[in-house]
């Protein structure tokens, strides 16, 4: 990390602190406290594997033995084609 990184980090890290440790206008409660009371009651540890996006569409083999799920055509090796079959990439 470099030096003008780390900086922006503690700099907004200090601001943040200010912002969380004083009052809301019109409510006149701080941040800190409203998230202890609401929010960190309701949160749930994170899943053990990470979320990975990802695009299923039902294709068929050509008969040449690709599948066409985006250009370019991806070849399908395992199989000898026309089957229906169900993508992710």
């Amino acid at each position: 990390m470099n030096w003008y990184h780390r900086e922006f980090r503690e700099s907004r890290s200090s601001e943040l602190e200010k912002l969380n440790n004083r009052p809301m206008q019109g409510l006149g409660e701080y941040r800190n406290e409203l998230f202890a009371e609401i929010d960190k009651t309701a949160l749930k540890a994170l899943p053990a594997d990470r979320f990975q996006l990802r695009e299923w569409k039902k294709a068929k083999v050509n008969i040449d033995y690709h599948i066409t799920v985006r250009r370019p055509l991806c070849p399908d090796r395992q199989r000898g084609g026309g089957a229906p079959d169900h993508l992710h990439c």
